[in-house]
């Protein structure tokens, strides 16, 4: 089989330039569209660890406000320490 036959024929290197931006011009939105979904995801994975963070904040804060006292003393009897 003819090779040419399977192959647009270019005349012209202004057709030969044409192709070439076109096939850039397709990769080029390939990916930005991709880049797109991308960020996209990020920003719903950033809102999550806002969430999460405003959570975890809230906890160690009513954690350390009961708890600490009680393992400081605990540390104190454990190492025989005087209490001041």
């Amino acid at each position: 089989m003819d090779q040419k036959n399977n192959q647009e024929e270019i005349t012209t290197i202004p057709e030969l330039a044409k192709m070439i931006n076109s096939s850039f011009q397709a990769a080029q939105e390939h990916v930005d569209e991709k880049f797109a979904k991308i960020d996209e995801k990020f920003t719903k994975v950033d809102e999550r660890f806002n969430t999460i963070e405003k959570k975890l904040d809230g906890f160690i804060e009513k954690y350390d406000e009961a708890k600490l006292p009680m393992r400081v003393d605990y540390i104190e009897n454990i190492l025989n320490l005087p209490k001041k």
